[in-house]
Parts: structure tokens; C-alpha cells; sequence
């Protein structure tokens, strides 16, 4: 195809799809060390003083919905690594839109603190960046932004190469910056150096919305299906819950690393723990539950079983976040996004130069 149609298309949709993509950057980049920092912006919330012995779960959960009253429901129950940090319970408000937080002191069973998501700067950035807070649609909406960043990534690279003689091209790009072109060389140079860690991110970020490695890998493997594609539509009480949580062995309780109650969509419980620490990458089990009847309908076991279930998991979405090569991939994810959103601010600043004045067009060589 003609260079000058791939760039008068990579141009037009990139300020104006871009502008989505770009929106994805910033909460990436927000969201990147949130672990980390969410207890640091939030101290009151989190900061505890570690005890020596936790108390039992069923102890938590239920001071937890004592608290709260029998309209509002939780959702979700997250442990922590650090003695010194609270758990994490999410819960829904009948009379909120969006979900509340609720830390509860593992040690004494006793609430710390609440706050609303919307508050909660690192939960408002990672909504953006899951789903621009558009639920399952816009979820899927992000998965196909992944495919548009990898065709900026390809396009961009097919109109930068010249006809002839990459090398010099190279020299020109990185070389010192010639003036009325420091923009232009800038975005070029920025798209070579980040086009990988930029196009892994749009290929993870599209497989784990998707999870195509599931669907594809696991007729071909012969595989069952996961339970959770099974589940049963409706509610549960508080004391069904309540049963669930009891059954949960010292062992799990030891290594735990989440509990989804059931919820609107969803009439089963999953609890998630470590194999051998709260590490995911470290191996993980999860059993499924119907709290109608406390039938175990999954004991899961990553090291042991089908392939397909674990590669979202393991792989893909580690790459995406960088958290796949420790604390150096997360700090690549965080300046590529970094990276990302540079070079839509001079496509941008690019695209209006070239509007209020003729410069060089894109086919020359620099």
C-alpha cells in the first residue's frame, strides 16, 4: 500500500482513536507500583501494628458484615504479604454506584477504616484502564485498543523505514536534534527504541482481555472447561458465605491470597491461595464452592493441572504488567507508558504544526 495513504491513516486515527490509548498510558503508568503505594497514600487505612497471631477468617468476615449491616454486601476479601498492612474487603452499596473498600486488622479482627473506590486514587486509574468504567463492553473495548496500538507500532515503523539505506536513517534519527524537526525525531526515535516493549504490551493486553490462550489452547489440548464458565446465577445468604469460610483449611488460611463471595453474577465462592507463599507466579490453588450446598465444584492446582487455565495467568498477563521479570519489568511497563504518552503529545503537537504550516512530508529523508 502507498506510504503516503498508511501515514494520512495513521494520523487521523491517531488523534483520534489515540486519544483513547493515551488514556490507557496515564492509567497504566498509575497504576504500575500501586501495591506498593496504595498503603503510603492511604495510611490511615492501612498502616497496622503487627500482632503475632492472625484470627481465624470466619471472625474477620463476620465483625466485617456486622459493621456493615445486612444491605450492604462484600464482594471481595484480599490478604497481604506485609504483617503491617490490613486486609483489603471490597463491598457493595445499595445506595452507591460504584464499590466501597473496607480494611479490616487481620490480627484483631477489628475494622480500621472504609472509603469509597471513586475516592481511591489508584482504583480510579485502574477502572480507566480496565474498562473506562464501562463494565464487560468496555472491557472488551480496551482488548481491541491493544490491536489499534500494534498497528500505530507497525505503521509507524513501515513510514519511518526509508528506500534505502536503514543505517543512515538510524544516524539521522538519534543523531543531534536539527532545529524546527526536534519533535518530529523525537516521536520517531521514541517509537524505534519502545516498538517492542510498546507492541508486547498491545499483544498481552489484548490476549488477557480475550484470553484467546484459553479458548484456542484448550480444545487442541484436549482440556476441561474451567468451572467459572459453569456458574450458578443466583445469591447467596450471609450465613451460606459464612459456612464457606469456615471450610477453609489453616494451610490455605496460611497462604491466602483472596476470597470472591458470590456476588449479582456469580452464585459461587473462590478461594485463591498460595502453593507455597502469596506470590501468584509461586504456584496457586483455588477452590470453587456452591454455598447452597458445600459442594466443592473445583480444587485447582496449578502445578499439577491443565496447562490452558494457567497461561493467561502465568505468562501473559506477568508480561503485561511487567511483574513477569520482578521489580526491573515493572519499571520498563512504567516507563514505556511513559514512552506511549510522549509520542502521542508530539504526534499531536506534530499534527497541528503541519495544520498551521507546511513542513517536510513524512516520505522525506530526514
Amino acid at each position: 500500500m502507498n506510504k503516503k495513504i498508511i501515514y494520512s491513516i495513521h494520523r487521523l486515527s491517531g488523534i483520534t482513536i489515540g486519544i483513547f490509548i493515551f488514556l490507557l498510558a496515564i492509567s497504566g503508568v498509575g497504576i504500575s507500583f500501586r501495591e506498593e503505594l496504595l498503603p503510603s497514600l492511604y495510611p490511615e487505612l492501612f498502616y497496622i501494628e503487627a500482632g503475632t497471631q492472625t484470627a481465624p477468617l470466619s471472625e474477620i468476615y463476620t465483625n466485617a458484615q456486622s459493621y456493615l449491616g445486612a444491605d450492604k454486601k462484600i464482594t471481595n476479601l484480599y490478604s497481604t504479604e506485609d504483617p503491617e498492612e490490613a486486609y483489603l474487603l471490597l463491598y457493595r452499596d445499595p445506595n452507591s454506584q460504584f464499590p466501597w473498600m473496607l480494611t479490616m486488622n487481620q490480627f484483631t479482627g477489628k475494622v480500621v477504616g472504609e472509603m469509597s473506590m471513586i475516592k481511591n486514587f489508584f482504583a480510579i486509574m485502574l477502572f480507566m484502564h480496565a474498562n473506562f468504567f464501562m463494565g464487560k463492553i468496555g472491557a472488551y473495548f480496551v482488548g481491541i485498543l491493544g490491536l489499534v496500538l500494534l498497528f500505530f507500532i507497525i505503521s509507524g515503523i513501515y513510514i519511518w523505514l526509508p528506500q534505502k539505506n536503514l543505517a543512515q536513517k538510524f544516524k539521522r534519527t538519534f543523531s543531534q536534534y536539527t532545529p524546527g524537526l526536534r519533535a518530529q525525531k523525537f516521536h520517531h526515535a521514541l517509537g524505534i527504541l519502545f516498538s517492542l516493549f510498546l507492541g508486547l504490551s498491545a499483544i498481552t493486553g489484548f490476549l488477557t482481555i480475550y484470553d484467546l490462550s484459553y479458548y484456542l489452547m484448550r480444545p487442541l489440548r484436549g482440556e476441561a472447561n474451567r468451572v467459572e464458565d459453569f456458574e450458578r446465577k443466583s445469591s447467596c445468604t450471609y450465613e451460606e458465605q459464612l459456612d464457606v469460610v469456615k471450610m477453609i483449611t489453616p494451610e490455605m488460611e496460611k497462604n491466602l491470597i483472596s476470597i470472591h463471595f458470590c456476588s449479582q453474577k456469580s452464585g459461587i465462592m473462590k478461594v485463591t491461595y498460595g502453593l507455597r507463599d502469596k506470590d501468584y507466579l509461586n504456584g496457586y490453588g483455588r477452590i470453587t464452592i456452591d454455598p447452597l450446598n458445600k459442594q466443592i465444584l473445583q480444587n485447582f492446582n496449578s502445578d499439577s493441572d491443565p496447562t490452558s487455565w494457567n497461561i493467561k495467568r502465568f505468562t501473559i498477563y506477568p508480561l503485561h504488567t511487567g511483574s513477569y521479570l520482578g521489580m526491573t519489568g515493572r519499571i520498563i511497563v512504567f516507563i514505556t507508558g511513559l514512552a506511549l504518552m510522549v509520542i502521542f503529545m508530539t504526534g499531536v503537537f506534530l499534527f497541528v504544526k503541519r495544520r498551521s504550516r507546511k513542513i517536510r512530508p513524512v516520505g522525506e529523508e530526514l
